[in-house]
């Protein structure tokens, strides 16, 4: 196995469709991302890895640094766009009631009528690493489109954010939710932040409020 991801790792054109990416907090991982090829975003950053089969439905993934990326030649804005194509077909968005996801995991199904007044969940099909969806070609419009309201971006976690009606609470208020589930439930290495964020309907950008 090992062989073989030297091998397959040599070209980049070899191994294009198999780069993608994960949403981590880049002040938790300012260590590792001094050796890894990255995008900053607000507090966020971007890392890519190389995801490659080690049979069945098991991967290993490798982690592009900057020594790997200078082999290949090939600078962060290509990997960006490649990553992001290959997301979309690997790890397509859903978007649900956060009730949905529950009713599913504890029952095995959907609930049927799903009321869109209450915490919606944003993550993708696989729901690992799924608070990338944040990044995906029209999903926050969609969104937007879809409840008719500005929003709050909650980062649950790395895998999955919940989406809020701005209107609903005030931001100090989450704030202190977010902090105490991160605090009492959350795994350290799953935390993504501390605050909230808000996705700006007039700018069609996600901003810190």
């Amino acid at each position: 196995m090992f062989k073989r991801m030297i091998n397959e790792i040599q070209n980049v054109s070899a191994i294009s469709e198999k780069i993608v990416f994960r949403l981590v907090n880049t002040k938790m991982n300012e260590d590792v991302l001094k050796e890894r090829v990255h995008r900053k975003f607000l507090d966020l950053s971007i890392i890519y890895f190389v995801q490659i089969e080690n049979g069945g439905n098991h991967f290993e993934n490798l982690v592009i640094t900057h020594q790997l990326a200078k082999m290949w030649k090939i600078e962060e804005s290509d990997l960006w766009k490649i990553a992001l194509k290959n997301m979309l077909k690997l790890f397509p968005p859903q978007f649900t009631t956060l009730e949905s996801v529950l009713m599913t995991k504890l029952y095995g199904s959907k609930k049927i009528d799903e009321e869109e007044d209450g915490l919606l969940y944003l993550s993708n099909t696989s729901n690992f690493y799924g608070a990338s969806c944040i990044f995906y070609p029209k999903v926050l419009e969609n969104i937007r489109r879809k409840i008719q309201n500005d929003y709050y971006i909650i980062p649950s976690s790395v895998h999955e954010v919940l989406i809020l009606l701005a209107d609903s609470i005030g931001k100090e208020e989450l704030n202190q939710m977010i902090q105490e589930v991160n605090a009492t439930v959350v795994e350290s290495r799953e935390i993504l932040a501390e605050h909230c964020y808000k996705y700006d309907s007039k700018k069609n950008e996600i901003i810190i409020p």
